[in-house]
């Protein structure tokens, strides 16, 4: 629009478009267009025909009242957000003097005037701060005009309004400018519209459009963030009970109310009150996560249901837990606490072997595992072999990056403590990730996917040398496969993403001294790794110190030469007069590359 740009040229100093009139001039006159102009006609449709009452069960993880395409009115109406915020950047005083005077013209109580001029209006003040930027952002909070008008807006009626759009409005404004909230001195007036704003989320997840309900849980969510425990026991207890009412006729509808992620958001706004409220009495975990631990194990059992009905349903259930866990941290586990966060690791491993080729039940489950690691520390240990097992070797090539990330977490948290559990899954992961590589298809599509499911392979066996595992390699269990990990890690040195990985995994498990005494590994190392990584740097084409990840090869091989050295100096220095007649010149100075690689190893 040549308007927008023209403020726009004018607050960055340069050269406006020229028009036949300064619009600067009738800022007041051009803001009470954008007003009406914003007002959306009579009877415009918001839910349009996606406004279901119930949702089936394998709809439980679509986003309900998902956006469709913007039609020409949104378009328009965004333009006209757009050269709004303009003007609230060139002129925000003037802005925040309109928007006073606009709602002064809007009938009382709020909650009995028109939709449209009062959805419009509301618009006003939601969009004013992004046209905020810089120092203008201070504007917010500082307790000027601006903070006196949303204070006025929270002590209206305006979220008991009976069309539910102008409700959310309300919400969002309540999230957006929840700082103004918390900042103000009387602690009873505070606790009063916290309360109030809590009481239209009620209304509006209780409220019949499936639209409406999603997105008050969300907005339930961002809010409960923004008070951060303001309010007071009271509110927050009131809140806990508000949600607790919502989730309690859910499950007890014939068909969900909410969707997975509506249920989430309750879920984990649950866990944040219960965190910052003085005492739980009132409400204490248990009320929340016992109900859906019984209800998993009630589908569990179920002989009645079909086996993907039973995965959707104890995905949804294991979910809300993990959710319901966000607002937990290891500090705040109690003696009360404790004993539950167990129980639901326990029902989530029940869940895990009734249903491990579910990929919804796999990636839902670790999810958990992932909180619990958190909230639990080195309690979670004793459960490590019965959760690892079903994902290990059921993960298919969608979620195995998940099952990495797992188990490289539980290294890197718990360190040589990780290891029994990792000696367990280690062969049957190995060989599982084999049996994921396809066979047949198109030759780079297969090659495309080796690689990838390869990389995945290095990295976890990297986690396993640098984190204190490295006896999981060497155990009697795992003795019998070692040729065939040091095989799959040799192939890793050939693929330039993880070669450096592959070096660190054969330097960490020089340094561990667990090796020592194994023959074997040091002659694979001296005769299998050592030459194939000297041939790799020595490969022009392939191999250039000016590329970052050949450089940082070329450090690690520096650390691992000196290794070799210090392991067996003799056998290293016979390498090095082979090299030299390999290569047909001296290469004596690798005989003290021991100074290079102590540099290196000091270094990291």
């Amino acid at each position: 629009m040549s308007l927008g740009k023209h403020v726009s040229g004018k607050k960055s100093g340069g050269a406006a478009e020229p028009l036949a009139f300064d619009p600067l001039k009738y800022l007041p006159t051009i803001l009470s267009c954008l007003y009406r102009q914003m007002q959306y006609p009579q009877g415009y449709p918001f839910g349009g025909p996606n406004e279901a009452e119930n949702i089936s069960v394998f709809e439980l993880g679509d986003v309900a009242g998902a956006e469709e395409e913007e039609d020409d009115e949104e378009v328009y109406r965004s333009e006209l957000r757009k050269l709004y915020s303009k003007i609230v950047r060139w002129q925000p005083d003037l802005v925040v003097q309109f928007i006073g005077a606009t709602l002064a013209t809007l009938p009382t109580p709020l909650s009995s005037g028109g939709f449209e001029v009062s959805e419009a209006a509301l618009r006003l003040v939601f969009h004013f701060q992004e046209g905020l930027s810089g120092k203008m952002a201070k504007i917010i909070g500082s307790g000027g005009v601006f903070d006196q008008i949303v204070t006025a807006l929270f002590e209206s009626d305006a979220g008991f309004h009976a069309n539910f759009e102008l409700v959310t409005l309300f919400l969002d404004c309540a999230v957006r400018y929840g700082k103004i909230l918390v900042a103000m001195p009387d602690e009873g007036k505070k606790g009063l519209l916290i309360g109030r704003v809590y009481e239209c989320i009620g209304r509006g997840i209780a409220n019949g459009g499936r639209r409406i309900r999603s997105r008050c849980c969300y907005l339930l969510l961002r809010f409960v963030k923004a008070m951060g425990g303001a309010g007071g026991e009271d509110i927050i207890c009131k809140a806990l009970s508000m949600v607790l009412e919502v989730v309690v006729a859910n499950s007890n509808a014939s068909y969900s109310l909410l969707n997975l992620e509506d249920q989430n958001y309750l879920f984990e706004s649950a866990g944040l009150l219960l965190r910052s409220s003085p005492s739980s009495s009132y409400t204490p975990l248990s009320t929340f996560m016992v109900p859906q631990l019984s209800k998993l194990r009630e589908i569990l059992s179920s002989s009645q249901l079909h086996a993907q009905h039973k995965a959707v349903l104890a995905s949804m259930l294991v979910a809300n837990v993990a959710h319901l866990s966000k607002g937990f941290n290891m500090g705040d586990v109690t003696a009360e606490t404790g004993p539950l966060f167990l129980e639901a690791l326990q029902a989530t491993m029940e869940c895990l072997r009734a249903l491990p080729t579910f990929e919804v039940v796999r990636s839902k489950s670790m999810m958990l595992v992932h909180r619990m690691v958190l909230i639990l520390g080195e309690s979670i240990l004793p459960c490590l072999n019965g959760l690892l097992e079903p994902l290990v070797t059921n993960c298919q090539g969608s979620d195995l990056v998940l099952v990495v990330q797992l188990m490289n977490q539980l290294m890197i948290k718990f360190g040589h403590k990780a290891a029994p559990a990792i000696e367990a899954v280690l062969l049957p992961f190995l060989m599982h990730c084999s049996g994921i590589i396809p066979v047949d298809g198109p030759a780079p599509q297969v090659e495309v996917e080796r690689v990838a499911v390869v990389k995945l392979q290095v990295l976890f066996l990297q986690h396993v040398a640098s984190n204190g595992c490295v006896p999981a390699l060497f155990s009697a269990r795992n003795a019998p496969g070692l040729d065939g990990v040091m095989g799959l890690m040799l192939g890793g040195l050939h693929l330039k993403e993880a070669a450096r990985s592959t070096v660190v995994f054969f330097e960490k498990i020089c340094l561990s001294g667990v090796a020592d005494g194994h023959d074997g590994f040091w002659q694979f190392a001296f005769e299998q790794v050592l030459v194939t990584l000297w041939r790799l740097m020595l490969d022009k084409s392939a191999f250039s110190v000016k590329d970052a990840l050949c450089a940082k090869v070329a450090g690690e091989a520096a650390v691992f030469m000196w290794l070799l050295r210090g392991a067996n100096r003799e056998r290293y220095e016979r390498f090095v007069d082979g090299l030299a007649g390999f290569m047909g010149r001296d290469v004596s100075f690798l005989k003290g590359s021991e100074v290079g690689g102590e540099a290196q190893l000091k270094k990291d």
